[in-house]
């Protein structure tokens, strides 16, 4: 990504996703926070209209919303994980 490129940012809210936005405005990108407890047509729609390079989007959200990508832009997710444990 490039500065003046444009990110969207599905999350509820946290630290995670402010940690996300703080860091994309840092880089130098346009960043397009959108409510995820809007309707998914609107949140499509929302995708659609802005065309951002990338989606970053919380792994805490109550469903995967990859499905609602539009075009070829990749998604990120970030949020809880559990690395696997090691071999016994």
């Amino acid at each position: 990504m490039c500065a003046g490129d444009r990110i969207s940012l599905l999350a509820d809210n946290g630290i995670e996703p402010l940690v996300v936005f703080w860091g994309a405005l840092r880089a130098g990108v346009i960043v397009n926070p959108i409510n995820v407890e809007i309707r998914e047509k609107h949140v499509s729609q929302i995708l659609h209209d802005v065309a951002p390079k990338a989606v970053f989007w919380s792994r805490e959200l109550a469903r995967d919303p990859r499905a609602l990508g539009m075009g070829g832009a990749p998604w990120f997710s970030f949020g809880a994980w559990s690395a696997p444990g090691p071999d016994a």
